[in-house]
């Protein structure tokens, strides 16, 4: 019995170390923005190597021999920099993702999404007041990053409500929003932008692939329901 008890505070120690690893790693990551150029002058590097190399690949669409071009030279150069446009404007899932986010901020703007959230934690029995919120914290994602704003302070409303601690809503919102991220009843934004990549990819096999945003929408229904 005595071993049994103590053995979690033994453990303690050694997670609350290896989370300040973690963070301490994720501290001295670069700035997104900082990471964005690295990558890109890695894969300018490696191309640029591989193409010394003679490297080359079949396509899946058309079984033509495409050979690895290096971004370095003046042709790689001049094909990067004429295609970015291009690219980002011919990017298969960008028309569905202006229009979902388009949804989504006159959802938030008239008010749509916190009047969803305030009626999906209010009036929620005692007892079933940590599964509530924590079944808004996967719903909310419907908001985006705009959830954490909305859906935090009705945490702490709504343990305070029925005479709990509004600290313990606020951590329970908190962490329901950041661990079930993407596992909503509810299709999000980033599910019409999965669906646009996985589609993208598909086609380079099948021409004639189509990939819903949907497509994930019963494991997400029960993802949610678990994580809350």
């Amino acid at each position: 019995m005595t071993t049994t008890a103590t053995e979690p505070k033994k453990d303690l120690p050694r997670l609350v170390r290896g989370m300040a690893v973690i963070e301490r790693a994720g501290n001295a990551l670069p700035h997104p923005f900082w990471l964005f150029w690295i990558l890109s002058a890695i894969l300018a590097v490696v191309s640029a190597i591989l193409a010394a190399l003679d490297v080359s690949v079949v396509s899946p669409k058309d079984g033509k021999v495409v050979a690895v071009q290096n971004l370095l030279s003046g042709d790689g150069l001049q094909m990067a920099v004429s295609t970015a446009i291009s690219n980002f404007a011919e990017f298969p899932p960008m028309a569905t993702i202006v229009v979902v986010i388009m949804g989504v901020a006159l959802a938030e703007r008239t008010g749509f999404l916190q009047s969803l959230m305030k009626v999906s934690v209010s009036r929620v029995p005692t007892s079933m007041v940590v599964f509530a919120v924590a079944f808004a914290g996967t719903m909310a994602h419907v908001a985006s990053a705009a959830a954490y704003i909305i859906l935090v302070p009705l945490g702490g409303l709504a343990f305070r409500a029925v005479g709990r601690s509004p600290i313990l809503g606020i951590v329970v919102a908190y962490t329901a929003i950041a661990s079930g991220y993407d596992a909503s009843p509810i299709p999000t934004p980033n599910d019409a932008i999965f669906a646009g990549i996985t589609e993208a990819a598909a086609k380079t096999i099948d021409p004639g692939a189509s990939i819903s945003p949907l497509s994930n929408w019963f494991f997400n229904i029960a993802s949610s329901v678990l994580l809350a």
